[in-house]
């Protein structure tokens, strides 16, 4: 016990909490989370204290930084897609300078 009266608090390396992140109760309330790798327990300090379910949010289905990879065969089809836009697109600039002339 420190000179105040309170407790030294215990420091917790960066390894032993989890990596996969903050949990929403967490987030939500810019508290620390205290959710340890390999524990039995599968909640946070905060979740569990407050009797809440602890869950990242983060199996959502929606890929993180994903680099989509393209194929010829999809760099074709692009490609041609935009051949027959540009195609349009000076048909439609030689109608409008035609009409303007008349």
């Amino acid at each position: 016990m420190g000179r105040s009266g309170r407790t030294a608090r215990t420091w917790t390396s960066p390894a032993s909490r989890s990596r996969s992140g903050v949990c929403k109760y967490c987030r939500e309330r810019r508290l620390l989370c205290f959710k340890k790798l390999g524990a039995a327990t599968k909640s946070c300090w905060h979740c569990k204290n407050n009797k809440v379910v602890c869950d990242t949010g983060l199996k959502d289905g929606r890929a993180r930084n994903k680099k989509t990879v393209k194929t010829k065969s999809m760099i074709r089809a692009e490609l041609k897609e935009l051949k027959a836009r540009r195609k349009e697109l000076v048909e439609l600039k030689r109608k409008a300078r035609d009409t303007d002339e008349e």
